[in-house]
């Protein structure tokens, strides 16, 4: 349900427009970039996976009541809306459900979930299908970008009370990016946008048995994967753009933490290509907390 106070802390509608046309243009720069051949080579699948995850990128309107326009067929075509948001705002999104493509592209048919759990999981899909819940989607102060995904427990047996939890399914992912004149939005959405890709196309999450920290560990692989995406667009959207941006204070200091943590991950983990590129071994979780970085998956 919206309430005056979203109303009055939602973007105003008309003023919003600017905002979109904002977005549009540096998504057809992202677009531009990860279609070349610096971007295939660099990043090699992942610049593809970018590229289609642009594809699925929506830029919806702002309601009157603080809601954001629902997309037309979001839970039958994959679909990520991007907004825009200061950091005192906040909008509510009706698109928090299982999607279809998630469920019989990706879980049903593609999924290692035991059939206890795909049961539970189709129970929230067509749940969710008259379940007419909003979730808020804001950016927190210190952060440039959020990806919201309405995540459910998976229990052992959902027929038991405190069944232990044994993973996590996320619906539809939505995209807010910070408004903000200094803020590189090629870093901020390639890396948004590679988490919403994630959770379309590996909506279910498992717990490893006997591992108390395998939570975690999915969090840091999917972070080390976003981190590495972003840093590296950074890079060649600056060439694109001509700009040295080590000399250029303000781009530079937009994307230090992504150069900092693809840094580390590519010291220990090595190549981006390489299989276990963003594996969360020991080694490199040590050395994401020597160099202060733990912040980015605890």
């Amino acid at each position: 349900m919206t309430t005056e106070s979203n109303r009055s802390n939602a973007p105003h509608p008309a003023e919003y427009v600017a905002r979109q046309d904002r977005l549009k243009r540096s998504l057809e720069l992202i677009y531009t970039v990860a279609e070349s051949t610096q971007a295939q080579d660099m990043l090699g699948v992942l610049a593809t996976r970018l590229v289609e995850a642009i594809d699925y990128v929506r830029l919806p309107r702002i309601n009157d009541d603080g809601s954001i326009q629902e997309i037309d067929r979001w839970r039958q075509i994959p679909t990520i809306p991007v907004v825009e948001l200061r950091s005192d705002e906040e909008v509510q999104t009706p698109m928090v459900g299982i999607t279809d493509f998630q469920y019989y592209d990706r879980i049903k048919c593609g999924s290692d979930v035991h059939p206890m759990g795909k049961r539970q999981i189709a129970h929230y899909f067509h749940d969710g299908k008259s379940d007419y819940t909003t979730e808020p989607l804001r950016v927190d102060r210190g952060s440039f970008g959020s990806t919201v995904s309405y995540s459910l427990p998976i229990h052992a047996d959902y027929h038991k009370k405190d069944s232990p939890i044994v993973g996590t399914v996320a619906g539809q992912p939505n995209i807010a990016i910070r408004l903000d004149d200094d803020n590189n939005y090629g870093d901020t959405l390639s890396h948004e946008l590679i988490h919403a890709r994630d959770d379309l196309d590996e909506p279910v999450q498992l717990t490893q048995q006997g591992d108390d920290n395998s939570s975690e560990k999915n969090r840091l692989r999917s972070e080390l994967r976003a981190y590495a995406v972003g840093a590296r667009m950074s890079l060649l959207i600056a060439q694109h753009q001509g700009l040295n941006f080590i000399d250029n204070e303000e781009y530079f200091n937009s994307v230090t933490m992504s150069f900092y943590v693809e840094r580390t991950r590519n010291k220990i983990n090595g190549s981006i290509l390489s299989p276990n590129a963003f594996d969360p071994n020991k080694e490199l979780i040590e050395a994401l907390d020597d160099a202060g970085l733990k912040s980015i998956y605890s």
